[in-house]
């Protein structure tokens, strides 16, 4: 019961401060989610630290500051180009580094992977944001995550008994995932039609979607850690352990968001 009123604590003070963030939007957003993105990167490269590989981080950082240049401008070719920026520094800090050679090697694959899921996902929670009418599609696509996640939260915590995935993360019940993505889908439903003027049908399909996308973000992080051997990557929010875990959904639903948008 501790839990839960320290997690409902944090919500309830990190919630309507990352609304007011996208309701400003421009710079206002776009620091924000360079803070978000530096201190995920911090917690990515802790986790690969057990794995016994190091890896440049502010190269990293470097990319995904310019992907979220592109979000913010509306610029798909500047999103693209973080990652690609954080390869050629990556290759360059191995051949001229400090470090040897075979040692940055490996931890490159890890600069790129950094730069995507901390730099070019993001980056299209901006894109969205900064598009016509952005504080509407990013608001919902935001609601929409957090529906999901705290849905099957409490929908895992009352009545969950059937695990999936228990390989990845012992606490995921189909239950849960199944209230999760009816109120995904019961939000998006209600946005869809009320003001982002979509049928009924395609709010259905959104709503299944970006449920089954927070789900995926998800399970991709509880894998991390599952393999570093932690239960959270962070205790920057109280409750809920680090930025990797809280905002590990909406890293992968705002590129679902975007393309899902575009589809219908």
């Amino acid at each position: 019961m501790k839990d839960f009123l320290v997690r409902l604590l944090s919500a309830l003070v990190f919630g309507p401060l990352m609304l007011v963030f996208v309701f400003l939007g421009h710079w206002y957003l776009y620091f924000l989610i360079l803070v978000v993105c530096a201190l995920g990167l911090y917690e990515l490269a802790g986790l690969t630290r057990s794995y016994g590989v190091k890896w440049p981080m502010p190269v990293a950082l470097a990319g995904s500051a310019l992907s979220l240049a592109g979000g913010m401008s509306h610029r798909p070719l500047l999103m693209v180009a973080g990652p690609v920026l954080a390869f050629i520094l990556g290759a360059g800090f191995s051949l001229f580094g400090r470090e040897p050679v075979h040692s940055t090697a490996l931890g490159l694959p890890w600069v790129i992977v950094g730069s995507v899921w901390l730099g070019l996902f993001p980056a299209h929670f901006l894109y969205l944001r900064s598009g016509a009418h952005g504080l509407w599609t990013a608001g919902t696509a935001l609601l929409a995550t957090w529906a999901y996640d705290v849905f099957a939260y409490l929908g895992g915590l009352a009545w969950g008994s059937r695990h999936f995935a228990g390989e990845v993360s012992p606490g995921k019940t189909v239950e849960g995932a199944v209230l999760g993505t009816v109120a995904s889908v019961g939000l998006l439903f209600v946005a869809g039609i009320g003001f982002l003027g979509l049928s009924w049908w395609k709010s259905v399909v959104a709503g299944l979607v970006l449920a089954a996308a927070a789900q995926v973000g998800d399970l991709t992080e509880s894998a991390l850690k599952r393999q570093a051997g932690v239960k959270d990557t962070g205790r920057l929010i109280p409750g809920h352990g680090g930025v990797l875990d809280r905002f590990d959904s909406l890293l992968f639903v705002a590129p679902a968001a975007v393309y899902l948008l575009q589809v219908l």
